[in-house]
């Protein structure tokens, strides 16, 4: 009976001991879980768009604050990605980063970004040169805390790229007198930089058909260095120098060149004159 008994405590006391050990690691989790919901609505509700900053060759987020609240350490690691109308131009990472519990820490995400790779491509130059494009920035930030909770939050900024010749234009100046086979031409070039590139490359100029020389062929050439940061608005001169038996009032067709080391566009307008 002595027997009976001693076993019957035994059983209820390891049945205690597995309760409240259950309840311990459910409060745990439950705790955990509280963190990790805390940390991650703090860091949705910053925004990946907070503090962005973007140029020719870097992307960055900066001031990104997470605080520890609780009482585990927190894992964070973060990955970024940037793409042009679906074209990859940069990635990276930052982390695996620990928080202590009781502190914070201020999280900085810097990536290069190669616009060049972009503008190499004819397709998508016209577009980021004419009518701009779409450009993708995507975050993934995983983490939880050790050991109990583990999850990831993606964020996403879309934004419109271009266009860079915005408003490209050309008008023909008066003709004067250069030499005795040749006039010179003044054609003032204006645009205005709407993209995050800035543009530094030569361009020319090149006639390739004029009102008394319809037949396509080589009348005039002409150029100059264009140098426009984003947002800034571009005009010059540029002076052409045309056979002299070739000018006349109408309609010119010239081909336009915009070259640099990384990259070189070409197309073909018609200018009044």
């Amino acid at each position: 009976m002595e027997e009976a008994l001693s076993v019957k405590g035994l059983k209820l006391i390891t049945l205690s001991i597995g309760l409240v050990t259950l309840l311990i690691l459910a409060t745990l989790a439950y705790s955990g879980y509280q963190e990790a919901t805390y940390v991650f609505q703090n860091l949705n509700q910053q925004g990946f768009s907070r503090n962005i900053a973007m140029n020719s060759t870097h992307f960055s987020i900066s001031g990104l604050d997470l605080e520890n609240r609780g009482i585990y350490p927190i894992s964070l690691a973060f990955k970024a990605s940037v793409a042009v109308d679906g074209f990859s131009i940069g990635s990276g990472s930052l982390g695996p980063l620990t928080i202590p519990p009781g502190s914070s820490r201020r999280i900085d995400l810097d990536l290069p970004i190669q616009f060049n790779q972009v503008l190499s491509n004819p397709v998508l130059a016209k577009k980021i040169l004419f009518n701009g494009t779409l450009m993708s920035m995507r975050i993934d930030a995983t983490g939880g805390l050790q050991p109990f909770v583990k999850g990831t939050v993606s964020g996403a900024l879309n934004n419109t790229v271009g266009p860079a010749l915005d408003g490209f234009r050309l008008a023909l100046g008066v003709p004067a007198p250069h030499n005795q086979t040749h006039v010179k031409i003044p054609v003032t070039v204006g645009f205005t930089n709407r993209s995050p590139i800035p543009i530094d490359a030569d361009l020319s100029v090149r006639i390739a058909s004029t009102p008394r020389r319809p037949a396509e062929g080589f009348y005039g050439l002409g150029s100059t260095v264009v140098k426009a940061s984003p947002e800034e608005s571009y005009q010059r001169t540029v002076d052409i120098y045309v056979t002299t038996s070739a000018v006349g009032p109408g309609t010119y067709l010239a081909d336009i060149l915009l070259a640099s080391q990384d990259f070189s566009y070409g197309w073909r307008v018609s200018i009044r004159g």
